[in-house]
C-alpha cells in the first residue's frame, strides 16, 4: 500500500492458510469499495488502499484468536452490530466457540483414519470377493457341513 502498487493487482493467490487470509483481505476491500467507504474524488486511489489496509490489519490482529475468544467481555453477548472490529466475526456469543472448535477438532481427528480405512478395506474387501467370492460362499453357504470343514478353505488357508 505504502509503494502504491496495490491499485494494480488483479489477481490474488494464496496457498493453505493464507487462503483465509487472502480471501478476509479482499472480502474487507469488497465491503470498503461500497457506500460511504468507496473511494471519492476527495482521496487518491493509493490513500483509500492506505486506509483499507491499515483497517484490515486492525481487524486481523484483534481477530487474531478467532477459533476461541476467550476476552471476558465477549463470552456472553453477541457482537455489536455498531462496532465496526465486530461486524461479520460472528453470530453467537464467543462462549460457544469453544464446544465449536472442540467438535471440529475430534471430528477432523475421526475422519481421518476412518476415511483411510474405507480407501484401503474396501478395496481389500473387493478384490477378495472378485478372486475367491464363489469359493467363500460354497463353504460358507453349505448347510450340510461347517465353513471350516471345507476342503477348498483348507487349502485356501494351509497352502
Amino acid at each position: 500500500a505504502a509503494a502504491g502498487l496495490l491499485k494494480e493487482v488483479g489477481d490474488l493467490c494464496a496457498v493453505s492458510g493464507g487462503g483465509y487470509t487472502a480471501a478476509s483481505y479482499v472480502s474487507h476491500i469488497c465491503h470498503h469499495s461500497t457506500g460511504d467507504a468507496a473511494p471519492s474524488s476527495r482521496t487518491s486511489l493509493d490513500d483509500w488502499y492506505k486506509d483499507v489496509v491499515s483497517s484490515f490489519v486492525l481487524r486481523m490482529q484483534h481477530n487474531i484468536n478467532y477459533l476461541v475468544d476467550i476476552s471476558p467481555d465477549r463470552q456472553l453477548r453477541a457482537p455489536r452490530p455498531d462496532d465496526p472490529v465486530e461486524i461479520g466475526t460472528s453470530c453467537f456469543p464467543r462462549i460457544l466457540d469453544f464446544p465449536l472448535f472442540i467438535g471440529a477438532l475430534l471430528g477432523s481427528m475421526t475422519a481421518s483414519p476412518m476415511l483411510l480405512v474405507i480407501h484401503t478395506l474396501w478395496p481389500l474387501v473387493f478384490a477378495i470377493e472378485m478372486s475367491h467370492g464363489d469359493m467363500l460362499r460354497r463353504a460358507w453357504c453349505n448347510p450340510d457341513k461347517p465353513p471350516d470343514a471345507s476342503e477348498e478353505i483348507q487349502r485356501w488357508v494351509f497352502q
